[in-house]
């Protein structure tokens, strides 16, 4: 295995992590921050806030996974013929590395639908 491929497919892991990581620690933030002040406020302002930070995380989440998946695809077209390797096991490990955008597609969806 190519040393190139090796690191690109190390940082599409990494990036897949960062997008369950990197929001979650953002909404953390944003609830120590306004959440608790703005719990209590009227209910439609806290729902109001509340949306417009999912909506934010979600955006993150999804740019930082959208990296991922490109990271991984660059990674697997990277393989050559003479490489030791199984394409299926490598497609499954795009279709992993998507599953954080694909969450995010849907909550981004609910959130506009019925947000």
């Amino acid at each position: 295995m190519k040393e190139g491929n090796n690191i690109l497919r190390r940082l599409s892991w990494f990036f897949a992590l960062l997008s369950w990581l990197v929001p979650a620690g953002f909404f953390s933030w944003q609830w120590w921050q306004f959440g608790r002040t703005i719990s209590s406020d009227t209910p439609e302002q806290f729902y109001t806030w509340l949306v417009t930070s999912l909506f934010a995380d979600f955006t993150i989440a999804g740019g930082i996974a959208i990296i991922a998946v490109v990271l991984g695809i660059g990674a697997l077209l990277k393989l050559s013929e003479s490489d030791n390797y199984n394409p299926l096991l490598r497609i499954l490990e795009i279709v992993v590395l998507a599953i954080p955008l694909l969450v995010c597609l849907f909550m981004m969806g609910t959130l506009l639908v019925h947000g």
